[in-house]
């Protein structure tokens, strides 16, 4: 156990945050906790809600580095994001708007016409015309949604 420990506080930069606590811990340090603490029950499946949300780029590359490493060693691993460019870099992607819109690789659900389905309203067309961006709300609901919530 105390090997599996240090070669992840290794692997996640974490070693120098073991005598503190974890309130005092930056967000980026407390994700690279957590994700050692589930990593640490060496599990065969991996859920994790939007993992890298809110880290700088440094903490963000670590933990897709560690996310990749456990998926080649067989871990299933199924994360959520709002980040195209995550979701890009997965295997399979499920693209939900209430309901399913697309499921499959990311280039065949990642598409223009399933993206403007998804995100009705919330698209700009790129100079290429092939792919769109979403506009980031940071938020869950949909337009007429938020525009419901009490001010």
């Amino acid at each position: 156990d105390r090997a599996l420990l240090a070669d992840l506080a290794e692997r996640l930069e974490i070693a120098g945050l073991a005598r503190r606590q974890f309130g005092e811990l930056s967000g980026g340090q407390r994700q690279r906790v957590l994700l050692a603490q589930a990593l640490a029950q060496e599990p065969r499946l991996l859920l994790l809600d939007e993992p890298v949300t809110g880290l700088d780029l440094a903490s963000q590359q670590r933990i897709f580095d560690l996310i990749d490493d456990e998926a080649a060693a067989g871990v299933a691993v199924v994360l959520s994001t709002h980040h195209l460019d995550e979701a890009r870099h997965c295997d399979q992607v499920l693209l939900l708007d209430n309901d399913l819109v697309a499921a499959g690789p990311p280039e065949a659900v990642l598409t223009a016409p399933n993206l403007q389905r998804a995100f009705a309203g919330r698209t700009l067309p790129t100079e290429e015309g092939r792919r769109i961006e979403v506009i980031d709300e940071h938020g869950h609901g949909t337009a007429d949604q938020e525009a419901e919530r009490p001010a």
